[in-house]
């Protein structure tokens, strides 16, 4: 009885644990319900430290839960992380704990994922020996273990090296290989990326056949487990076609990727197919408008592409050459890193050589003391021999030592008829000098007359060469006067061109895309974002205005056609109008207010339309910089005695008095990343000098930035006072 109840506790016990670990299964790895939420919070922040506090929450949930999977999932975490950052030591310590957690839970896929992710980090950054060498020690392990996971990892590591070398014919061969093998050995992953990427290569890197493209992306679409993939199979697809000029058939692709588009979002290829679908249907400008917003390389074939198309041959030429330069840099940079990395493999090998040299000299070295003793052994056997024969080799020293003392007697002869001769040649030596030294008194005595002509010739050349050179010079300065001007004219053009086709482009793109946008009705919106729209399409559109009045206005008070229209103008209610027409673009959290010293009565001598256009661009930089706080309009006649000052203080960030003077010089900014186009505060500079007035920036003000506005002002004009 005892017995039977054990075993009855025991039944009721592994049935709970298994529907229990039947409940706590419902994802797509298979493992602890609790672990996997943590891995999905760690996958939303993979880029940032966060991810590594949520990967030690999964280890220690499936340490505790004994969930072996979810181990080995959370250092893979920890490897993802660090393969977002540029730390090969951490990435490959990352990877290296991936290895040994797969090996002891079992999970040997994810021992294979490990050495994928390395090699496609160096891969990234250049070092593709690195990471042939990793990807080699892969595909040798895979295929000793006969592991087809890892084959397949090792294939397309291969092909991605391929890739990234520019050799394409390979990388296809590749591609294809892993994509067939994924497909026959791999039932439980998709080969639809390797055909989409195969497809790429093929019709967009090597210019192939289309049909044969197409054909990859049907297998694509066919072997397609994701949403994702799928779409990004379309969109080689339609993209393809449009090259191919096969229009038809790519606008019927159209309709099933804006579906994919409002669920999943965009892919890699919408600005490149976006791109290719307005040239081929006539709108050059929206292509090109596409082709600046693909990376650096990718947007310079589109625009060239386009630009070849409708014979526009000098900036498509222009574009190739940029192209050019930077595929030089990219080869470049390949070459040095290239030769970084067989530098260090021949170090390794260096030091692998010097290992085995030392263990066969120690190896030598113990040959050669055991041969030292069985000398020493013959030595003291033969040592008997050799005093025998000593005697001997002494009465042939003796007869030696007399042979030498003949020898020395004849060298010494010889030596005596050698120094004989040696005077006798060092006398005519002596004489051979004398002439020698006669022979250059003469010649140095023709050169010294010679050398008297030719410095009477140089004093009268340098005579007549003083006055060609007096006149040269001032020519030379008219001349370097006027090149000096057109250069500073040419600079300033270059600017003004650089500055405004940055400034007109970005709200034009916000206000054709914006339009677009609302004039498609397949494309569905909230009430909400069509009024987000509108005022985003009626906010850059006043921007536009406002940039080209500048500019107008600049060219005309430059010019002097410009005729202010001077009459008496009230401070306080210019001063209120100014504020009220910036108000809309104050931020919610900042306060903007105005506030006075003057009576409403107190009126100046100036323009009040030039008045205000000051006023609302000192607001308006204001705006752009305060982020929380305030911003103050001011009027007051008792801060600069003769002067009205009507001053604009902000809680903002404020400019450093060094720069006090500078940001009134035309095309200036300080923040190159704020919107404007550096000739606002420079327009308030003029319009004040036509004033006679002036601007600048209080260096004593340290709580943001205030800028003052002064115009002329007498109390004995009549001017009532608060």
């Amino acid at each position: 009885m005892p017995a039977l109840r054990t075993l009855r506790y025991t039944a009721i016990i592994l049935l709970v644990s298994l529907s229990l670990s039947l409940h706590a299964q419902n994802n797509p790895f298979k493992m602890n319900d609790q672990v996997y939420r943590s891995y999905q919070k760690a996958l939303k922040v993979i880029r940032d430290k966060k991810s590594l506090v949520y990967a030690d929450s999964m280890y220690s949930d499936a340490l505790r839960l004994g969930d072996k999977k979810g181990l080995c999932i959370s250092r893979v975490v920890v490897m993802r992380h660090y393969s977002t950052r540029s730390s090969w030591a951490d990435l490959h310590n990352a990877a290296s704990e991936v290895r040994r957690s797969a090996q002891e839970t079992g999970y040997r896929q994810y021992y294979y994922y490990s050495y994928h992710i390395e090699s496609t980090w160096l891969i990234n950054h250049n070092m593709s020996l690195k990471a042939w060498h990793i990807i080699g020690q892969m595909k040798k392990e895979a295929y000793a273990e006969n592991n087809n996971y890892g084959i397949s990892l090792s294939l397309r590591g291969l092909a991605h090296i391929y890739a990234s070398r520019h050799s394409y014919q390979l990388s296809i061969k590749h591609y294809l290989e892993a994509a067939e093998f994924v497909e026959a050995n791999v039932p439980d992953q998709s080969p639809s990326m390797l055909y989409t990427t195969l497809a790429k290569c093929y019709f967009m890197k090597l210019g192939g056949a289309p049909e044969t493209a197409l054909g990859y992306l049907d297998k694509a679409l066919q072997t397609s487990q994701e949403p994702s993939t799928s779409r990004n199979a379309l969109e080689t697809k339609a993209f393809i076609l449009y090259v191919a000029d096969r229009v038809k058939e790519a606008d019927e692709v159209m309709p099933d990727l804006k579906k994919y588009y409002s669920q999943i979002g965009v892919g890699s290829m919408y600005h490149n197919l976006m791109s290719m679908r307005s040239f081929v249907h006539g709108d050059i400008p929206q292509a090109i408008a596409y082709s600046d917003s693909l990376p650096l390389l990718d947007g310079y074939h589109r625009k060239m592409y386009i630009y070849e198309r409708i014979a526009r041959h000098d900036e498509a030429l222009k574009i190739y050459r940029k192209i050019s330069r930077y595929n030089d840099s990219i080869v470049a940079s390949l070459h040095s890193s290239d030769i970084a990395e067989f530098e260090a493999q021949y170090r390794l090998d260096h030091l692998k050589h010097q290992n085995m040299r030392l263990d066969l000299q120690n190896s030598t070295l113990l040959a050669q003391h055991l041969k030292q003793q069985l000398a020493m052994e013959q030595m003291n056997a033969s040592n008997r021999l050799l005093e025998a024969e000593v005697h001997k080799s002494e009465a042939e020293r003796l007869e030696l030592e007399a042979r030498r003392l003949q020898s020395d007697a004849k060298v010494e002869k010889m030596a005596n008829e050698r120094r004989l001769l040696l005077h006798k040649r060092q006398t005519e030596l002596l004489k051979q000098q004398k002439k020698e030294e006669q022979l250059r008194n003469q010649r140095m005595m023709a050169w010294v007359v010679l050398l008297l002509v030719v410095v009477v010739l140089l004093v009268y050349g340098m005579y007549r060469n003083r006055k060609q050179v007096a006149f040269l010079s001032s020519i030379n300065a008219e001349l370097d006067a006027a090149r000096k001007k057109a250069e500073e004219a040419d600079k300033i053009k270059t600017l003004f061109i650089q500055n405004m086709s940055h400034e007109i482009r970005t709200p034009l793109n916000v206000i054709v895309g914006f339009s677009q946008l609302l004039s498609e009705p397949e494309i569905p919106m909230e009430d909400e974002e069509k009024r987000e729209m509108g005022r985003q399409i009626l906010e850059q559109s006043e921007m536009l205005t406002t940039l080209l009045n500048d500019i107008l206005n600049v060219a005309e008070l430059e010019a002097g056609t410009y005729i202010m229209n001077i009459a008496e103008v009230a401070c306080n209610d210019t001063c209120r109008k100014a504020l009220s027409m910036v108000q809309h673009r104050c931020p919610p959290s900042v306060r903007m207010y105005f506030t006075t010293d003057l009576s409403d009565a107190v009126t100046v001598q100036s323009d009040v339309v030039r008045m205000k256009q000051v006023l609302v661009n000192f607001l308006t930089n204001a705006t752009k910089f305060t982020e929380h706080g305030e911003i103050r309009l001011h009027c007051t006649d008792r801060e600069h005695p003769g002067y009205v000052t009507m001053s604009v203080t902000d809680t903002g960030r404020g400019v450093p008095p060094e720069h006090a003077d500078e940001i009134f010089e035309r095309f200036k900014k300080l923040d190159q990343f704020k919107q404007g186009n550096g000739i606002g505060l420079n327009l308030c500079r003029l319009i004040s000098q036509q004033l006679k007035g002036m601007v600048m920036l209080d260096t004593k003000y340290t709580g943001g930035a205030r800028f003052l506005f002064l115009l002329p002002y007498s109390k004995a004009e009549g001017n009532g006072k608060a």
